[in-house]
């Protein structure tokens, strides 16, 4: 849908709940990724040719980050006890 039919781009930016649907996009593929969906799957519902431009629209939670953090930690205690 086109909204510049109804009001401009800095309109836009300005309201409250300013939303586009990229952003929509971004937030469901990051959903998906959170819930475990493999990279490869996403990929296809997506329709990325290739796993490098998923990557682009992909974003990296908090909840990620502290994931990772501590699957590396719980690897280093496995590893080394």
């Amino acid at each position: 849908m086109n909204l510049s039919k109804f009001t401009t781009r800095s309109q836009l930016r300005r309201a409250p709940l300013y939303q586009t649907t990229h952003s929509f996009r971004r937030t469901a593929l990051t959903r998906m990724s959170d819930a475990g969906i493999p990279l490869r799957h996403i990929q296809e519902i997506s329709g990325h040719r290739t796993l490098a431009a998923l990557e682009r629209y992909l974003g990296v939670t908090e909840k990620q980050k502290q994931n990772a953090i501590l699957a590396v930690l719980l690897l280093k205690l496995l590893i080394f006890q």
